[in-house]
């Protein structure tokens, strides 16, 4: 055997059950740890998700703000066209 074999202190079974209590404690700690940033992760992206669908619905109301002042617009232009000409064509 080598000198390090030899210098090893050979536990008994209370003392290597103790350290393995030690251990899975340890291990479930930094599972709890773990555990509990995943779950603040998660309600950071259901929060993310709720800001996204109300981003995406004032996207949708200002695209069909925009299409509807487009509309407008383009019904003020003919109308304008229209008056231009019921003044303009008598005098031509």
């Amino acid at each position: 055997m080598s000198d390090d074999a030899h210098n090893r202190k050979q536990l008994s079974f209370d003392e290597l059950w103790a350290i393995l209590q030690e251990t899975a404690l340890q291990h479930e700690k930094e599972f709890q740890e773990i555990s509990k940033e995943f779950q603040e992760i998660k309600q950071i992206f259901r929060e993310l998700s709720l800001q996204s669908q109300e981003t995406d619905k004032k996207f949708q109301e200002t695209d069909r703000q925009m299409k509807e002042t487009d509309r407008k617009i383009s019904k003020l232009g003919s109308r304008v066209g229209q008056i231009i000409e019921h003044v303009a064509a008598p005098n031509i």
